[in-house]
């Protein structure tokens, strides 16, 4: 097995997990487990894209490291697990009320949201890592990464959105009312 079949199907295998891990937000006992297990997907899906990234060894330059990382896709990478890292400590102060379903209805609609936006990140990144390892010596790789991460960032901004919503639930709202 070569090596770009070997990336294609580690890629398609951390898809797959990704992907069920988004439809396990769907039920609320779930949830804690599912996030965490999305963040280390993606931990070593950023990892594997560092590794084939070339630094140039005459570009020491801060900000040019900082577009590398960019135009790779690893700060989406990064953008997501903080968010969902976020997303795991609401979930884990609020777990014994997701157990007992004392919390609102609309954690759970939130959390539903959350999962269908995870399967577009998955989607998301899918392509930016399919493109990665396709192509990794190409100049030319920069500009067809550009666009999913350009959408997968503004999805991610919708993401944090919701996390927000959520972490204001977890934090001051139970079924009993507004707690301080």
């Amino acid at each position: 097995m070569s090596s770009e079949n070997t990336q294609e199907v580690l890629n398609m295998l951390f898809t797959v997990i990704e992907g069920t891990s988004s439809f396990l937000m769907f039920a609320n006992k779930s949830m804690f487990w599912a996030t965490i297990i999305y963040i280390v997907i993606v931990f070593i899906q950023g990892i594997l894209i560092l590794a084939t990234i070339n630094n140039p060894s005459d570009k020491n330059d801060f900000w040019y490291f900082l577009n590398m990382l960019y135009s790779n896709g690893i700060t989406l990478l990064l953008y997501v697990m903080i968010i969902l890292g976020v997303y795991a400590y609401c979930i884990n102060h609020s777990y014994t009320y997701i157990l007992n379903d004392e919390i609102t209805d609309s954690w759970s609609f939130y959390a539903k949201i959350i999962g269908s936006i995870m399967i577009v990140i998955t989607i998301i990144i899918y392509n930016i890592t399919n493109t990665i390892f396709k192509i990794p010596q190409s100049s030319d790789y920069k500009t067809q990464i550009e666009t999913p991460h350009a959408y997968g960032m503004a999805i991610a901004h919708v993401l944090t959105l919701f996390v927000y919503f959520q972490f204001i639930i977890s934090m001051y709202y139970q079924t009993d009312g507004f707690t301080v």
